[in-house]
This record gives structure tokens, sequence and C-alpha cells, in this order.
């Protein structure tokens, strides 16, 4: 079989500068995608979504409490709402070839099973006729703080051990209110919102920044 000439001999050979300039540049696209790898995550949507329902839900509860609303199963509508969010959050991402890997997924499926797994307590203790207010609020905080902390080490951030540490001191002030349900759920309320919402938006935004540096990275690498 006939070969045509190599491009080795057709062009002009590489001097040390030049290869020293690609194996910077390589380095640099390298790090860059490690960094777009470790934030592209399906955390900050899920926790945005999930500080969204579990405030909105424990505010209705909270007002059920003082008499403002009629007592009604809250606690199964924000469950329900979060698993369907959480399945579609996860779907969808992993649908983006610029955003799924193994961070997503790892995350995407701890989230899944601590909501599926806190559901099925909740409802087991209904039907057994034992369930708690106080201990089931205390337990799903210890949840989202173990939750917290896994989302926090997938996507490299540090930061993210201060809301798990929230988290556990919201377990601990849940047995602090007595009969007082409407405090309780309101204080819940408002620690979804700080410990779960806003280090969503700052994940997700990160997500965002990570989707544009591989989609810049893309071009930069095909020459378009």
């Amino acid at each position: 079989m006939i070969q045509g000439p190599r491009l080795d001999n057709l062009l002009p050979p590489l001097t040390a500068e030049d290869v020293a300039g690609m194996d910077d540049e390589l380095t640099r696209l390298r790090r860059l995608m490690e960094r777009g790898e470790s934030a592209g995550l399906a955390g900050g949507p899920i926790l945005l979504w999930w500080g969204s329902v579990l405030g909105i839900g424990h505010l209705c509860l909270s007002l059920a409490y003082a008499g403002l609303l009629p007592a009604l199963p809250y606690g199964l509508f924000y469950f329900t709402a979060g698993l369907i969010g959480t399945v579609v959050i996860a779907l969808r991402v992993r649908k983006h070839s610029l955003l799924s890997n193994w961070r997503t997924e790892a995350v995407s499926a701890a989230w899944l099973f601590a909501a599926a797994g806190i559901f099925v307590y909740s409802i087991g203790n209904v039907l057994a006729n034992s369930y708690n207010p106080v201990s089931n609020m205390a337990f799903l905080a210890i949840v989202f703080a173990l939750i917290s902390a896994v989302t926090g080490a997938a996507c490299r951030r540090d930061w993210m051990i201060v809301p798990s540490v929230g988290w556990l001191a919201m377990a601990a002030l849940s047995f602090m209110f007595g009969d007082n349900g409407a405090l309780r759920t309101l204080v819940f309320a408002v620690a979804s919102v700080v410990l779960m919402v806003v280090p969503g938006w700052a994940l997700t935004d990160l997500a965002r920044q990570a989707r544009q540096v591989k989609q810049a990275l893309g071009l930069r690498l095909t020459g378009s």
C-alpha cells in the first residue's frame, strides 16, 4: 500500500520554545477542565429546589400551627415535590454532556436516596402511630448536614462545611422549642433558605461558569 508523506516531514521542526509553550497551554487547559469537572454538579440546583420546597412547606406548617392555614399534610406535599424535582434535575443534568460526570452521578444518587429514606422513615412513623414532630425535624436536619457535607466534598468547596454545621445546630435547636410548633417550623423554614437556597445558588452559578469554560475549551481545541 502506498503511503503519503508524513506530516512531520512536511512541517518545519518544532523548536524548544514551541514545545514548552504547547506544554504550558495543555497544562492550563487540563486544569481548567478539572475545575469544570468539580463544579459541574447537580448539587446546586437540587439544593435550590429542596431549600425552596422545605422553606415553603415549613412556612405553611408554621401558619397552620398558628391557625392561619388549614391543617393539611404539608409534609407529604413538600417531600413528594422534593423527590420529583430531584429526579427531574438529575435526569436533566445527566443528559447534559457538558455537566455529566461521576461527581454529578454521585451527588444525584446521594440526594435521591437521602430523600427517599426520609420519606420512608416519616411514613413509617405515621403508620406506626409513633410520629414525633420534634425528633423527626432533628432527623431531617442531621440528614441534610450529611448530604451538604457530601455535596461540598464532591464539588471541592470547603465552605460547604458551614451549611453542614448549621444543620447540626438546627438539629439541636429542634428540641428547644417545647410545644411551640409554630416557632419551631418557622425557624426550620428560615434555616432551609439560609442553609440550602443560598449555597445552592452559589453552586448553581459555579456550574454555569463551568459550562461556559467547557464550551470555550471545546471551541479552543477544535479551532472554531
